[in-house]
């Protein structure tokens, strides 16, 4: 894995920020685990959110995604595997989603009702592990379940939607549609069968290293005006805790004694689920907004992300395609000297994959980079944003160069953060 600098020096009374090579060994915090098998990725999320994906699947994809850039620019994965990211909903998984399981049930992975058991086009994660590249470990796969709004808009299993207190449906977030199923993670039952899930999934393939992780889709609670009478926010998010520290004190290890990585969609902290539950738990950090944001406005934006590298976790961005598709715009008067010529009378600027992929290798990098593709944004988008400032690229030497491992060399100062 390739080491990398994110450093704030000071120029008189102001912060550069700015990523360099560093030529030293991989940063690490004491409160991190390290007993994390850690898998550091570049590629694509499919782009519908399904479980059966037929037996060519991640053939299809292969062919579609990666084929082109793994032919004529290998120097990209240099240091990253080529990744394919699916997206399901829960209710998806089960041969009948009216059953309700016993909590015997839903842990054992073997369960009949569970699709994956019936073979073939029912277990997306066999029919990926024939594919050859995947069988010589040059690729992964990262499944992402969604469990409720707004990881997917409606993931909700029927034996769930029979009890109408333990869901409830809602009105549009900032990006997504405008009708949303969400379940109240607040009731204990409703948390319980959520990581009985979840258990299952990682018993069944958390030592499998054909999978660089799993990830937990996003749990924001929608509006605070439509909750469901008696919701409770704060123990919504604290039964996310809880079921990502059950689940991983749990998870199987593999010949190096060191557990899977685990994801966790664009955390949302509550009551005593806390921003240093990250590091301590070991949870991957996913980032889903792709917006270019520029200190010092914006600094509490990407405060987390400096917090999460300072400690030593792995940062991870998956680009979601529905910015591109609602045709957002930002403002890039504060940038520094950048590859698109933007400045001072840059405020109305439309996203582009190729900004995405040059602010995650230069501005804010993460060791792995996901593009989701949408009506906005495209294949040839995304091969043009790698081919330019992907290792090996045509931009890479002066203007990035691939995702990269971090080391925060001093803490940040967001009074005085600004560029040169």
């Amino acid at each position: 894995m390739l080491p990398a600098l994110l450093s704030l020096k000071r120029p008189t009374s102001r912060i550069l920020l700015v990523a360099a090579l560093l030529l030293s060994a991989n940063c690490s915090s004491a409160d991190y685990p390290d007993d994390i098998r850690q898998v550091t990725v570049l590629g694509y999320q499919v782009d519908r959110q399904n479980w059966n994906r037929g037996s060519d699947w991640f053939e299809k994809a292969w062919k579609k995604h990666h084929a082109t850039i793994w032919r004529d620019q290998r120097e990209a994965y240099r240091y990253h595997k080529p990744v394919v990211m699916f997206p399901f909903e829960w209710k998806q998984i089960y041969n009948d989603d009216s059953i309700t399981p016993t909590s015997e049930q839903a842990r054992d992975h073997n369960w009949k009702n569970y699709r994956w058991n019936n073979g073939g086009a029912d277990d997306p994660i066999a029919t990926a592990k024939q594919h050859p590249r995947v069988k010589a470990g040059d690729a992964v796969i990262i499944p992402k379940i969604g469990f409720t709004a707004t990881a997917t808009p409606f993931p909700i299993p029927r034996f769930i939607k029979a009890n109408k207190d333990w869901w409830w449906g809602a009105g549009s977030t900032s990006t997504g549609p405008a009708s949303q199923e969400f379940i109240r993670l607040d009731i204990p039952e409703v948390r319980q069968h959520v990581e009985n899930v979840l258990y299952a999934i990682t018993q069944k393939w958390g030592s499998d290293p054909a999978i660089a992780m799993f990830v937990f889709g996003e749990y924001f609670n929608g509006p605070a005006e439509e909750h469901p009478p008696g919701f409770n926010s704060t123990k919504h998010k604290e039964a996310v805790k809880t079921i990502l520290r059950n689940v991983i004190a749990k998870m199987p290890r593999d010949n190096n004694n060191r557990r899977q990585m685990l994801g966790l969609a664009s955390p949302n902290f509550g009551g005593s689920f806390i921003r240093k539950d990250i590091i301590t738990m070991g949870l991957v950090p996913v980032e889903s907004n792709v917006e270019p944001r520029f200190p010092p406005e914006s600094f509490k934006l990407t405060e987390d992300q400096v917090y999460y590298a300072e400690n030593g976790a792995h940062l991870f961005s998956k680009g979601d395609s529905r910015f591109y598709d609602l045709g957002k715009k930002f403002d890039w008067s504060r940038a520094p000297d950048n590859p698109f010529g933007y400045g001072p009378h840059s405020k109305n600027v439309p996203l582009t994959a190729e900004q995405y992929m040059w602010y995650r290798t230069h501005i804010i990098p993460t060791q792995s980079i996901v593009f989701g593709i949408g009506p906005g944004v495209g294949q040839e988008d995304i091969e043009s944003a790698i081919r330019k400032f992907g290792r090996g690229g045509t931009q890479a030497n002066n203007w990035g160069g691939s995702p990269r491992k971090l080391e925060i060399v001093s803490p940040p100062e967001p009074p005085s953060m600004t560029f040169n």
